[in-house]
């Protein structure tokens, strides 16, 4: 499932292309940069941010009731162990961030972005990002 880019699915954000392979999607507090081909695949080792430092994450575009598509942020990780629910040593896994109100300015944040069924890479892999139930995601290997 790719989504275009466009006012009607982000409708209250600046959208503007970078050139032929990336679009800047722009609000007050995040800025998104999606990779917008199929050939290119953008790194999310250092692809969110939390508590002021970069790591690795991406922001996923799911549809919202009534504001076109609102991104939600998720944090990666790998495994280090086996686990009693099937994960094995070296598995990848994703979890969705929270979001806290501030009191005072912050700086703005700038997010790897991508959409369900797009390749994302991660730790020199390549995945694909696959929707799972809650608007929750998961990285299948390519």
């Amino acid at each position: 499932m790719t989504t275009e880019i466009n006012s009607q699915n982000f409708p209250r954000a600046e959208i503007t292309p970078l050139s032929d392979e990336f679009t800047m999607i722009d609000y007050p507090a995040f800025t998104y940069l999606h990779a917008t081909t199929k050939t290119k695949h953008v790194s999310v080792d250092k692809g969110g941010r939390h508590l002021g430092k970069a790591g690795p994450g991406v922001a996923v575009a799911f549809p919202s009731i009534r504001h076109g598509m609102l991104h939600k942020h998720f944090g990666l990780g790998i495994f280090e162990k086996d686990d009693t629910h099937g994960n094995k040593a070296g598995d990848v896994y994703a979890y969705g961030k929270g979001a806290c109100l501030t009191e005072g300015d912050q700086a703005k944040e700038v997010l790897v972005a991508a959409f369900i069924g797009d390749t994302v890479i991660y730790n020199g892999s390549r995945y694909v990002i696959e929707k799972t139930s809650n608007k929750n995601i998961k990285l299948v290997p390519a």
